[in-house]
């Protein structure tokens, strides 16, 4: 519940308005300014989505140690801090995949980033036996991180080869 918070505030509004955005400069015929929109949800993304990653980081040990009373915690609420960012650029993305009608693309990254996850969760568990309750923690999470920054990275990509058609005078 407290990464839960955390992705909240790192990416709370973000893929609804980046679909609202895109969608009316779509709609005004506008098509050369969806670069600009973006580019500015990317920006507020990482802006809160750095801002959510400090704050847990930051206060990762205070949250750990005395609200969730397990010292255990700390690392895993560290190492899922790193994601944030990625979070909330990757729902910005979405939504700008909604607003063009390619949703199929986002619903793709979305299975890949899963199965990516299971698999790397796997394979990290076999190679790494946990030795506790913290390591097997930090290994789905680990795990995860990984899922998420490929998911991301694969979005992106997807945007950047999807935006040309938007290019000036397209």
């Amino acid at each position: 519940s407290v990464y839960g918070f955390a992705v909240t505030l790192a990416a709370s509004g973000i893929n609804l308005a980046a679909t609202r955005l895109v969608a009316e400069e779509l709609v005004k015929g506008k098509n050369a300014a969806v670069y600009g929109v973006m580019r500015r949800c990317l920006g507020y993304c990482l802006c809160f989505g750095c801002l959510a990653s400090f704050l847990l980081f930051t206060f990762a040990e205070p949250i750990g140690v005395h609200w969730l009373k397990n010292g255990e915690t700390v690392r895993p609420l560290k190492l899922m801090a790193v994601t944030l960012p990625f979070v909330s650029m990757s729902s910005a993305l979405s939504g700008y995949f909604t607003a063009v009608r390619r949703a199929t693309k986002n619903a793709l990254v979305l299975i890949l980033e899963q199965c990516m996850k299971i698999g790397c969760a796997v394979g990290m568990l076999a190679f790494f036996p946990p030795q506790g309750l913290e390591s097997a923690c930090l290994i789905l999470i680990g795990a995860g991180m990984v899922a998420e920054l490929f998911s991301f990275t694969v979005s992106f990509l997807l945007y950047l080869v999807d935006r040309r058609r938007y290019a000036e005078g397209a």
